[in-house]
């Protein structure tokens, strides 16, 4: 075994992989008042006009919390409506505050039975833990987790196991640990595992295939360029289509069928820690991240499968990176909270602000921010359409509180 010393240099190095400097300073910006549960507003006197009625707040703060506040973790959906909250970081300037275990949210918090169980403990509980790992929901309910930081394992949370859920060591990833890669299941059910960083932050072209039927991993084709922090996104045919990474703006595919991979257009520029979102026309919305010289990024551009193009299609009102996207029943897409960089040390921004992307218009408008500032966080979306925003860095610290926001 390696000496524990030397172990922890190398988390340092794997904490930076995709990160920037730290924030500064808060910035201010219009509050979001979350109302009192069961709070109800007098009505007006008869001999008053009655006000104006105020717009519905956006965003509602639970009761409930975060056992530990969490950072560069993952947020995977559990059968029942619950949420596994995986890993990540207590500080993001310190690689060893890693958390080795998991949280379960209980999401039907507005019924009164809102919680979160004791955290569970991962399977193996030594140095490192999780963090800038990738996490995939199976078919068949268990939660795959996949490298991240020194992690050269996969490992499962099992839900079924017993009352609580255990979580089970799996194999070894060929080509030793890795963090910042992707992780996307296939229309078959099966993980393709493609790209992320080794400890000393060069950047892999790794790939390799996850069988839940088995358990066991097999490599797959070398990716054509090496990518970490990049994006991977099931296309409606099957496919996967990867772009951007660090310095990198090329795009590839990769078929299952014939398990290759096919060189695919140039973005407009490099970018990383960018989102890119399957659209209900079947094209890509790729939105924001940072580009070659760590500036953040507002432009927006789209892949079209069909014509095997990627055209600029317009730009963020805010520059942004490390943010959460998520596709809404009508179309739209709802961009949140990130980080806006300038390139500098001097001129971080964790931001509270909150887009809507109208692919059918191309209109892009600021809805309601946040109630707290949030980057590297997570955003699931409920049965009822809303948005639980679940921890990441703050303007100050880590953050352990929840909200649900209303788009």
């Amino acid at each position: 075994m390696r000496p524990q010393s030397a172990l922890l240099a190398t988390l340092v190095l794997a904490v930076s992989a995709c990160e920037r400097t730290p924030p500064q300073g808060p910035v201010a910006q219009a509050a979001v008042v979350a109302p009192t549960h069961g709070e109800v507003q007098s009505a007006p006197s008869p001999a008053e006009p009655a006000p104006a009625t105020p717009a519905a707040p956006a965003s509602i703060e639970p009761t409930f919390a975060l056992a530990r506040a969490r950072t560069l973790f993952s947020a995977s959906r559990l059968k029942g409506g619950r949420i596994l909250v995986a890993g990540g970081l207590a500080n993001q300037q310190q690689a060893t505050s890693f958390h080795s275990n998991a949280e379960v949210v209980d999401t039907l918090w507005h019924d009164g039975a809102g919680r979160v169980l004791p955290p569970i403990e991962f399977s193996a509980r030594v140095l490192p833990g999780h963090f800038l790992h990738a996490a995939v929901e199976l078919d068949d309910g268990r939660v795959l987790i996949v490298g991240g930081s020194a992690n050269t394992f996969v490992e499962w949370f099992d839900p079924d196991r017993d009352a609580k859920g255990r979580f089970v060591r799996g194999a070894d990833l060929p080509g030793g640990p890795r963090a910042a890669l992707t992780a996307t299941k296939l229309a078959d059910g099966r993980v393709f595992i493609a790209g992320g960083r080794t400890v000393a932050g060069q950047a892999l072209d790794f790939t390799a295939l996850f069988d839940p039927a088995t358990n066991t991993i097999t490599s797959g084709p070398s990716l054509r360029r090496a990518r970490a922090c990049h994006t991977a996104t099931l296309l409606a045919d099957g496919r996967v289509f990867l772009c951007g990474g660090v310095g990198v703006d090329s795009s590839e595919i990769f078929d299952p069928t014939t398990n290759t991979l096919a060189a695919g257009p140039k973005l407009a520029s490099a970018r990383d820690d960018h989102r890119a979102t399957l659209l209900q026309d079947g094209s890509v919305l790729i939105v924001g991240g940072q580009d070659a010289q760590s500036k953040t990024l507002a432009q927006i551009e789209r892949y079209a499968p069909a014509s095997d193009r990627i055209d600029v299609w317009g730009e963020l009102l805010d520059a942004r990176a490390d943010h959460e996207q998520v596709l809404q029943d009508d179309g739209s897409v709802l961009v949140l909270g990130g980080e806006s960089d300038d390139g500098t040390d001097e001129h971080d921004t964790i931001l509270d602000s909150v887009e809507r992307i109208e692919p059918s218009t191309r209109r892009v408008t600021m809805r309601p921010p946040m109630r707290e500032a949030r980057d590297d966080f997570a955003a699931v979306k409920l049965a009822d359409g809303r948005l639980l925003l679940i921890g990441g860095q703050g303007r100050d610290a880590v953050l352990n509180s929840l909200e649900v926001y209303v788009p």
